[in-house]
């Protein structure tokens, strides 16, 4: 915290991945509103909204979180949440352009 400006300096490194989920759920947003696609009754890009705004909720959270942290490398943190979070938002984007069940999906032993 700088004492002549009382503002918090937080690591824009972190924010990075937070501001492409960001753009991806607002993406996502917009797909609700202009496709037809159902899964199981319900528009196909409702799951990956929610998916897009749980993980950018999260990202958020840890970003605050770790700025309190002492002498914790944030970059490792980093790749593993885009990497993971990531393909996880995009696995669930790509079912949903399918029209397919993303996951829980019992009908082939594959899934």
């Amino acid at each position: 915290m700088s004492c002549a400006t009382g503002t918090i300096a937080i690591n824009n490194s972190f924010f990075s991945p937070t501001r492409k989920i960001l753009n991806e759920f607002s993406a996502w947003s917009v797909l609700v509103k202009l496709t037809t696609t159902q899964v199981q009754g319900v528009n196909a890009w409702y799951k990956a909204f929610k998916f897009a705004f749980s993980t950018f909720l999260f990202t958020w959270a840890m970003g605050w979180y770790c700025y309190y942290l002492l002498d914790f490398n944030i970059k490792p943190f980093n790749w593993d949440i885009i990497i993971l979070l990531g393909f996880e938002v995009f696995y669930i984007a790509f079912q949903a352009g399918k029209g397919q069940l993303s996951h829980f999906n019992v009908s082939t032993p594959l899934y």
